[in-house]
């Protein structure tokens, strides 16, 4: 079966933010400002915003299977958010993967099929789709649990610099860095993949040679990406850092 992990970045829906609370001839940064006040006033968490006010402004993902692993942000810097959701409906239904995600359950497809609603487009997900939260899968679906991805691969033993905060993101997109936040969300599916198959190991669905030789594929993959931020992984040692400290058991 092919697996496919995602990750997503998403931004104020500032339309929909200026229909909402009719904020007229204001700056996309004005709107978003009001947008967050009034998130905070229904005591949402600082710094977030209700599914159904932001929109997509990135999409990465790894897709695996028995003739390719490769990791891809879809469309540019300049693509517009139909264009991100139908291209991801075209790998969703060529591949028809299992879904890798973490907190997918509660922020990714979510926000997803908010999106694919709002611009009237067949979701990928109509017919269902086999499903693996990573972070129900190590919490044991504990809800209340604030780990990040960034946290789990930590602990794995795994090095690297931390993901993008929503802030962070927010930041970014206003002052024009689409790109940054495309690079941050490649490096989260490689994340996402490194920390999934540490559980298939610890639940013993893959010996400790299986788990090489998958990260051997996810090595290549990187090299063959000729994306420079991917490729740093490398240089911080990142597969090798997981299998040593399985090696030393």
């Amino acid at each position: 079966m092919s697996i496919l992990a995602i990750d997503i970045a998403a931004i104020p829906d500032v339309e929909m933010g200026e229909r909402l609370y009719g904020l007229h001839d204001l700056s996309e940064k004005d709107i978003t400002r009001v947008m967050y006040t009034k998130s905070r006033e229904k005591d949402i968490s600082p710094g977030d915003l209700e599914h159904h006010l932001q929109k997509v402004l990135a999409i990465s993902l790894l897709i695996q299977d028995e003739e390719s692993f490769k990791i891809i942000a879809l469309g540019d810097r300049h693509s517009s958010e139909i264009d991100l959701l139908q291209q991801l409906q075209q790998e969703i239904e060529r591949h028809k993967p299992m879904l890798i995600t973490w907190n997918g359950t509660r922020s990714v497809l979510p926000l997803l099929h908010c999106r694919y609603f709002s611009n009237c487009i067949q979701t990928p997900f109509k017919n269902g789709i086999n499903h693996t939260d990573l972070k129900n899968e190590l919490t044991a679906n504990e809800y209340q649990s604030s780990m990040t991805l960034h946290e789990a691969k930590l602990l794995a033993g795994f090095p690297g610099t931390p993901q993008m905060t929503p802030a962070a993101t927010l930041d970014a997109w206003l002052a024009g860095n689409v790109e940054q936040i495309r690079n941050d969300k490649l490096v989260n599916v490689v994340n996402i993949w490194l920390v999934y198959q540490r559980l298939r190991y610890i639940h013993g669905e893959i010996d400790l040679n299986g788990m090489k030789d998958e990260q051997q594929q996810l090595q290549q993959a990187l090299v063959n990406s000729g994306i420079p931020q991917l490729a740093q992984l490398m240089k911080e040692g990142e597969m090798e850092a997981g299998i040593h400290l399985v090696d030393k058991n």
